[in-house]
């Protein structure tokens, strides 16, 4: 099957205006376990990579899926929902190529090849499930429970081998450490894809200098009542996860509860890229090359978050803030809304429909996607295993 020469040209443009290289190359990796240098060259342009993929998914027959795939990966795009909702209210879904005439088959082989095809698709989709880890398959017997870490522990709790680094998990009381970031003006996006670039001045404020962990998460459960995450059993976090690890399979609602309730809020994302680029703008926490081994991202084979802290503090930004290129994906309070950045409205709670930004990498994509000005967005009941948060809050309020 083939697009029609006009669909196939709104389809390339629908992609281009809702991604760049990386961000792109990241959609197909969490939607579609596809890689994109499968495709296209690393150095080829942002045309010519999403021309390559289109056509590759002509020929492999999945071109729906990534319509659908690209759609929900940035559901602000409305380029990319209109041809959603063209092609589901079209009766002829994707169009055969002008000139090509259909075969008609008997019934008994489409009754076949409807068949194989269920059988098929059932596959692959308990293979992308479980490569995505969405679901969280709860033993049927009482797990030994992971007790709740007692408050009298203040001594470093060294990294197992299974976590992929010897680094040293924080202390208790570290994990609550809040770094003051000065306020300032810095440059906003990087007029490859986040773009346009624009200066951006944001006041003083305090972020969390760690992810929120099971174990703070835990504690505020039992505290105040709230629901734990799905993943989790009877408020423990699951069998093989530890205290330090951050809490994951939480929505951006529920992360801007937990922000609330410890006096706090979400950060905005242009406070959140600050506290990555510093005062030198710079492409990665810690400078603008990428550095293999110094953040826990695709690179490293883990497969999973690590302790929060595990690779400070050869990875933290300029200011002291960790984790912010790598272990998990961090909700922030911003709608998800074009650049240029303004205080438009659009870091007000209220509104808990539209999708929501997320920022920094992640231990399930590539090192070069973990760059201080790569923006992502879901829904806000989106729940994964690579999607946590950090809280902030402004400057006058103690910490």
């Amino acid at each position: 099957m083939r697009l029609r020469r006009q669909t196939y040209q709104e389809l390339l443009e629908a992609l281009l205006s809702a991604y760049d290289a990386p961000s792109f190359a990241q959609m197909l990796r969490v939607e579609l376990d596809k890689t994109l240098t499968h495709y296209a060259p690393v150095n080829a342009s942002l045309t010519e990579i999403i021309t390559a993929v289109i056509d590759a998914s002509e020929r492999e027959g999945w071109t729906e899926e990534l319509v659908l795939a690209a759609a929900r990966y940035n559901p602000g795009n409305q380029n990319l929902q209109h041809i959603v909702s063209a092609w589901q209210s079209s009766t002829e879904g994707i169009q055969a190529a002008p000139g090509r005439e259909r075969r008609a088959w008997p019934l008994w082989v489409k009754a076949a090849v409807s068949m194989v095809t269920v059988v098929l698709l059932f596959a692959i989709g308990a293979a992308i499930l479980s490569r995505l880890r969405i679901f969280s398959v709860q033993p049927t017997a009482a797990p030994a429970t992971p007790a709740m870490v007692p408050e009298t522990i203040s001594e470093p709790i060294a990294l197992t081998s299974t976590t992929c680094t010897d680094g040293v998990a924080p202390t208790l009381e570290q994990l609550d450490e809040m770094v003051l970031i000065p306020g300032g003006t810095f440059v906003m996006g990087d007029n490859i894809g986040e773009r346009p670039q624009h200066r951006v001045a944001v006041e003083s404020f305090w972020i969390d200098k760690y992810e929120v962990t099971n174990y703070q998460y835990q504690r505020y459960v039992r505290e105040s009542g709230a629901s734990a995450p799905t993943s989790w059993t009877n408020e423990e976090w699951p069998p093989g996860q530890t205290a330090f690890q951050p809490v994951v399979y939480v929505t951006w609602r529920e992360a801007a509860d937990y922000c609330a309730a410890q006096g706090k809020r979400l950060p905005t994302e242009a406070e959140w890229e600050y506290s990555c680029r510093g005062s030198g703008n710079h492409l990665f926490p810690w400078g603008d090359d990428i550095r293999p081994g110094i953040a826990n991202t695709q690179e490293a084979g883990c497969e999973q978050a690590l302790s929060v802290g595990a690779y400070s503090p050869d990875s933290d930004s300029e200011f002291g803030v960790a984790d912010l290129a790598g272990n998990v994906m961090e909700w922030v309070a911003s709608l998800a809304r074009p650049y240029p950045y303004s205080d438009d409205g659009r870091n007000a709670l209220e509104d808990a429909s539209q999708p929501r930004i997320v920022r920094g990498g992640a231990w399930i994509a590539p090192q070069e996607f973990g760059t201080c000005t790569i923006r992502s967005s879901f829904p806000p009941d989106v729940a994964n295993d690579h999607l946590g948060f950090r809280c902030a809050a402004n400057a006058a309020a103690a910490p």
